[in-house]
């Protein structure tokens, strides 16, 4: 099942370079990823198990990190003050296996 017609909006994602040995990161230039952007405000369980608050719910075809940073439509990569990152994804197989959908809470 081909997704594509879902997606129309962009966000931007940057993904974790390197490491430094003080486990300081360096991050990757953004990269323009399609996705739909639903303004959604809710308490969702992160990694750790924790509740937290998030401000969006992005739908998109490929997964993202929990160390990911994430610019919203009409916000610069330039300013990562104001870079999202995800708090819980979900994964949703098409019913024949050959696409999946996530849906990353972000906040």
């Amino acid at each position: 099942m081909n997704f594509d017609h879902l997606l129309i909006h962009t966000v931007h994602v940057a993904s974790v370079a390197t490491t430094n040995a003080k486990g300081v990161a360096t991050y990757g230039a953004p990269v323009a990823v399609r996705a739909r952007v639903l303004q959604r405000q809710s308490v969702v369980e992160n990694a750790d198990g924790e509740a937290v608050a998030s401000t969006h719910v992005l739908q998109l075809t490929r997964a993202l990190k929990p160390n990911d940073r994430v610019w919203l439509p009409g916000t610069s990569t330039s300013d990562p003050s104001v870079a999202l990152t995800p708090l819980s994804v979900s994964e949703f197989p098409s019913l024949g296996g050959d696409t999946t959908l996530y849906e990353v809470a972000v906040g």
